[in-house]
């Protein structure tokens, strides 16, 4: 068996040779962590020239570069059965929280890296934008019906020579039209998270400027032909 002891004779090999595969090995061992480091660690995320920071989610999403006709690609397709739900037909205040839980608490806001501006940028996403219409629109339903509700209930308490007449047909035909309504409300409401537009939308640049983060959904859009579905109608009679 060989020993090495203090008497062995230093290498003769050069110090300069040493200091190359010093380098190489360093070089190798450093290429391989960041390796390792863009495909396990936490990073930014590359796309095309563009580089999106470190957003955390639910308000960030790795889009970089986006324009208003850019979609999120959503395709995870799936059969939903479309019935009736209670909840969302009716104008109750008793159930403002359900719409207010249709949306999420940031309103469905995306935040994203514009790398025209070089900073994050907060934008609409078309499905959020429809169910909060639809909510306004309730909203705006709600109050004229409290408040006919309340006309009509002092109108109940006029005297009767005071009283403005409403005939029993039109309060009926106002009770059907209501439902008839807010079945429509629950139908669009279940048909805009059926089509979960992605499209992306966004901010007003005059609001932005205010302080106020908007969107009016005006912008190229990819639409499908509408006008074969009205052929096919017109030519059914």
């Amino acid at each position: 068996m060989r020993m090495f002891s203090s008497s062995a004779k230093p290498s003769r090999r050069s110090p300069f040779r040493s200091i190359g595969l010093y380098t190489l090995l360093v070089s190798c061992i450093s290429c391989t962590s960041l390796l390792a480091l863009w495909t396990f660690g936490p990073r930014s995320v590359r796309v095309g020239w563009a580089r999106l920071g470190r957003l955390s989610p639910p308000t960030a999403t790795s889009m970089v570069g986006l324009t208003p006709s850019q979609r999120l690609a959503v395709d995870q397709r799936h059969t939903t059965i479309f019935r009736e739900h209670t909840e969302f037909m009716n104008v109750s205040r008793e159930f403002d929280h359900v719409w207010d839980e249709a949306l999420p608490s940031n309103d469905g806001f995306l935040r994203i890296f514009d790398p025209v501006a070089n900073k994050d940028v907060w934008v609409g996403v078309a499905m959020f934008h429809q169910l909060h219409c639809l909510q306004m629109i309730r909203m705006t339903l709600q109050n004229v019906v409290e408040e006919t509700n309340a006309l009509l209930a002092a109108c109940r308490e006029m005297p009767e020579h005071e009283t403005i007449t409403h005939h029993r047909g039109d309060v009926h035909s106002d009770h059907k039209s209501l439902k008839h309504a807010m079945h429509c409300f629950d139908y669009l409401r279940q048909s805009f998270i059926c089509l979960a537009d992605d499209t992306i939308e966004m901010p007003i640049p005059e609001r932005l400027a205010e302080g106020v983060i908007a969107v009016d959904g005006a912008g190229p859009r990819q639409c499908r032909n509408a006008s074969k579905l009205w052929e096919l109608a017109l030519e059914s009679g």
